[in-house]
């Protein structure tokens, strides 16, 4: 008994309303829901409705109108208002109206003879160009004056949500193949527009026919194909200038000596870039220790674990207390572990250090202090891409490092293989990357 008297209720207090194309402004508003009494009035039904003169169309809250056998066939805009007399306070006044799109046809009609525009394909082709098809399946072709302007067809593109051009129907099917049932049309989309260039990987694109609605057609809700296509540049690598070299700077670079066994390592990222095999080694006293790599002339290191100091000494005798011109070295601090003045092990931890490579020779040094710690006799060394190296010290086992200049990363491979383009664990390094083109 109260659903009846409530739907009685609502049909007394809804207009409905028909209105021609033009919608009026109260019927353009939309406005969320907010707490508070409110009444509501929504219309379901297809986009757009259609019925011929004389029939009846339902909506939502079962509330039936029928057309007048003499309303001109046409389009019109089915409008209904909840309220309109104002009788009910509510906490939103701007909600009480719905639209829905009504076509009326000629009474006798045996068929909708209308055209159906539908976004069959988007696929990349050469170059990562974007070739777009479009189809008719409706039972009617797109009339001629659908092609140019005022009443042009649109087809919109996007990537993401960043618009990606548009075009009417003639400069998109100059052909008119569209004009036809059943007719399919495929544009190269604007292949000569820098602009619209993809961007290599993952893009997702979306292609929407008559986005502009000014073609009446058999359905209003298949207009729209979203689609992710993969961009690989066939003309990548040519593009990309081998630079003439790169480096790869260190924040956490550091050298460690143990007396005991003269045993030298020079580390980074966890991982070590030298081992020793190419320095000289010195005790003077149990804390002061010379240090040489063999190719440095005319200078050497000397470490005082008990100052904590580390000199760049030229002039003077290696291995011996000699006169010389000592120069602190002040960007690199000496860890000890165990007694200072006679250390188990110390660290010479480096505040910049870096490694650099020239592809043109395949060459590797790694510096700080103005001074070649290694030569990297000791590493293997590949070039990929021109934008892609692999790098390997020869006693490393299971992984290596991949550097992209391009993305200027580097990474450490586990389970791949070296010198080739292969499956492997990634993981990204706290390296930065400089590149000299």
């Amino acid at each position: 008994m109260r659903n009846k008297i409530l739907t009685k209720f609502l049909i007394l207090l809804i207009g409905l309303f028909l209105f021609s194309t033009i919608i009026p402004a109260q019927f353009r508003t939309t406005t969320p829901i907010k707490k508070g009494p409110d009444l509501q009035i929504k219309i379901a039904c297809p986009s757009p409705a259609k019925a011929y003169a004389g029939q009846s169309l339902g909506t939502s809250i079962k509330v039936w109108v029928r057309n007048v056998g003499d309303t001109p066939p046409g389009k019109y805009y089915l409008g209904a208002v909840v309220d309109p007399g104002n009788k009910v306070k509510e906490f939103n006044e701007g909600n009480n109206t719905a639209i829905c799109r009504l076509i009326i046809y000629k009474q006798g009609s045996t068929a909708q003879k209308l055209p159906d525009l539908i976004v069959k394909n988007i696929k990349l082709v050469n170059d990562c160009k974007i070739a777009v098809t479009v189809a008719n399946i409706g039972n009617a072709g797109v009339p001629a004056d659908k092609y140019v302007l005022p009443n042009a067809v649109g087809i919109q593109m996007y990537n993401g949500s960043k618009p990606w051009g548009g075009l009417i129907l003639s400069g998109f099917d100059p052909a008119g193949k569209l004009k036809n049932p059943g007719g399919v049309a495929t544009y190269i989309w604007f292949p000569g527009a820098a602009n619209l260039n993809l961007k290599p990987g993952w893009n997702t694109l979306k292609v929407i026919a008559d986005n502009n609605k000014n073609l009446t057609e058999l359905k209003e809700d298949n207009n729209t194909l979203t689609k992710r296509v993969y961009c690989k540049k066939t003309a990548d690598t040519a593009e990309i200038k081998i630079p003439k070299r790169f480096f790869l700077d260190f924040n956490d670079a550091y050298l460690v000596y143990q007396p005991s066994t003269k045993t030298l390592q020079i580390a980074a990222q966890s991982n070590v870039l030298s081992y020793g095999s190419d320095w000289q080694k010195a005790k003077i006293y149990p804390y002061l220790y010379d240090l040489k790599e063999k190719f440095w002339k005319g200078f050497y290191w000397q470490v005082n674990t008990s100052r904590k100091e580390v000199y760049r000494v030229r002039g003077g005798t290696f291995g011996k207390i000699s006169p010389g011109k000592k120069e602190k070295l002040t960007n690199v601090t000496v860890d000890v572990v165990g007694n200072s003045n006679n250390p188990t092990r110390f660290f010479l931890r480096f505040k910049t250090a870096y490694l650099v490579y020239v592809p043109k020779t395949k060459t590797i040094q790694i510096i700080t202090e103005g001074n070649v710690l290694s030569y990297g006799s000791d590493w293997q060394k590949c070039n990929l891409k021109p934008y892609l190296y692999h790098l390997k010290q020869n006693v490393w086992k299971g992984f290596y490092w991949k550097v992209n200049t391009s993305r200027k990363q580097v990474y450490r491979i586990t389970g791949g293989i070296f010198c080739k383009i292969s499956p492997g664990s990634s993981a990204v390094l706290n390296i930065g990357v400089r590149v000299v083109e």
